[in-house]
């Protein structure tokens, strides 16, 4: 889980505003810190886990022993 949580603090997903206009001052406070940071790193599809990293084989057909990393992250 920890790596699905990395990815989402590197997205920066944005909250919606208006669907908080019930929530406490600090809640709304919290979500408008989180609008007004930077945006993140790629989307969603930028991102990939448990990816083979092949130190024998080919890419297509990584053999035994390899390597796997917790994430890729395409560069746009």
């Amino acid at each position: 889980m920890a790596v699905n949580e990395t990815v989402i603090a590197m997205l920066r997903p944005k909250p919606s505003m208006a669907r908080l206009t019930k929530d406490p001052a600090h809640v709304q406070a919290a979500a408008q810190a989180a609008v007004d940071s930077p945006d993140g790193i790629g989307t969603i599809a930028s991102y990939w886990t448990q990816v083979p990293l092949p130190a024998t084989g080919t890419w297509n057909a990584p053999g035994k022993g390899g390597a796997q990393v917790d994430i890729v992250l395409t560069a746009p």
